[in-house]
């Protein structure tokens, strides 16, 4: 996964994790932007999916970032 500029600084000034990023891009709810861009939402649906992929004590901390 490739992160805009605006994406990094956002992740940095927020804090997040990467494996955060990674289970919305994976599972998350994608809704388009300005044409050609993507953005990507972590939601209960996203977490359960993401369930099956990473170890609980990842998946116990992704509800922490919902709406992200």
């Amino acid at each position: 996964m490739v992160l805009s500029d605006h994406a990094h600084a956002r992740k940095c000034q927020r804090s997040l994790p990467s494996y955060v990023l990674s289970a919305a891009y994976d599972f998350g709810t994608s809704r388009s932007i300005r044409g050609a861009l993507r953005s990507y939402t972590l939601d209960r649906t996203a977490i359960d999916l993401a369930s099956d992929f990473y170890p609980r004590q990842v998946v116990s901390t992704l509800s922490r970032y919902l709406g992200v």
